[in-house]
């Protein structure tokens, strides 16, 4: 097993936020508002024949965490910059781009609600307009004085990308071992958790040097929201995640939790969950075939998420007491044990 049990319960009163906390999120609103209108900017620049299509990617809606702990990130190290609402409008960009192909990836049909671009617009269309995304957002990247946000966002997207290609890769393999299931979660989410700190750092006028306390807060913050959107494809519910469930077991991807569960079971029992997984079965009907594994399995997941809680909120002690630092740890600790 990876990780050991031991309790957050001096840093979360309630294991289960139904909400982001608005205290936090309310701690810089206003610079949020000004990146959903940096955005909408950036599109309004496109040609006047796509305009509707564009204007059913995700980056309409949705709560803008990475931009927000970006945002904080700044706050932490001596204030919000001008250059800190383009950066994180670029960030979230290049996080859209990854949700329509990664939609595609999974055959998912619906995202926050709304039929995923592919579901509406086809395929190649869909491939096309992240592609576009991706291309814009790197364009704006380059008019910035400060030529940072282009070289960490380009490897921060190169490791996204090398742990989606990995993931794809792995898929249908029953046996894949905890630590290459891992290493393919990492890339293709912490790493955009991890450059927001990075860049919220390198903006600010007096904080680079705390770049690294804040990037090692991004690299297990998105490694525990990754975990737990693994485990919401499980256990969620349809109408609060707004997204199609159960698209990993499907799809032949063995995730942090189902590998648990694996792990679990006795050897006859192991052979018949393979068997469940080179069949048309669903992820419920793991549940019910394997109830004890499957709880036991929940559990050392959430500890797990707690681990990596732990190990965020412990990269961010040089900074305490500084503006943002407070909201910060609220809303990884909700982004990771959230139920949508």
């Amino acid at each position: 097993m990876i990780g050991k049990p031991f309790s957050l319960k001096t840093i979360r009163a309630d294991p289960f936020p139904l909400s982001p906390p608005e205290g936090s999120l309310a701690f810089i609103q206003p610079e949020l508002d000004e990146v959903d209108a940096w955005i909408e900017a950036c599109l309004e620049e496109a040609d006047p024949d796509f305009q509707n299509f564009l204007h059913t990617h995700p980056l309409h809606g949705g709560k803008k965490i990475r931009a927000a702990f970006l945002l904080m990130a700044g706050k932490a190290c001596g204030g919000i910059q001008d250059e800190h609402v383009p950066v994180a409008g670029i960030l979230e960009m290049v996080h859209a781009a990854t949700l329509i192909h990664d939609d595609i990836l999974d055959e998912a049909e619906a995202r926050r609600g709304s039929p995923c671009v592919h579901s509406r617009w086809g395929t190649q269309a869909a491939v096309l307009l992240g592609d576009w995304i991706y291309s814009k957002a790197f364009l704006e990247s380059t008019r910035l004085p400060n030529p940072a946000c282009s070289r960490v966002l380009a490897e921060a997207t190169l490791a996204t990308c090398r742990g989606e290609i990995v993931q794809d890769l792995l898929r249908g393999d029953f046996l894949l071992s905890m630590e290459r299931c891992v290493q393919a979660t990492a890339g293709k989410t912490a790493s955009l958790f991890q450059c927001a700190g990075i860049l919220g750092a390198e903006y600010s006028n007096s904080g680079r040097d705390l770049g690294k306390g804040l990037a090692d807060f991004g690299w297990n913050a998105g490694l525990a929201f990754q975990i737990q959107d693994d485990l919401l494809d499980m256990i969620g519910d349809p109408g609060g995640t707004g997204k199609t469930l159960g698209t990993d077991w499907i799809s032949g991807k063995m995730t942090y939790p189902l590998i648990l569960i694996r792990e679990n079971l006795e050897k006859a029992e192991r052979f018949r969950m393979g068997e469940m997984f080179n069949s048309s079965s669903s992820v419920r009907d793991v549940a019910q075939a394997f109830p004890e594994a499957w709880t036991e399995a929940l559990q050392w997941t959430r500890t797990e998420i707690d681990r990596l809680l732990a190990c965020a909120i412990a990269a961010l002690a040089p900074l305490e007491g500084r503006p943002g630092i407070h909201e910060m740890k609220a809303l990884a600790l909700w982004t990771a044990r959230r139920r949508a």
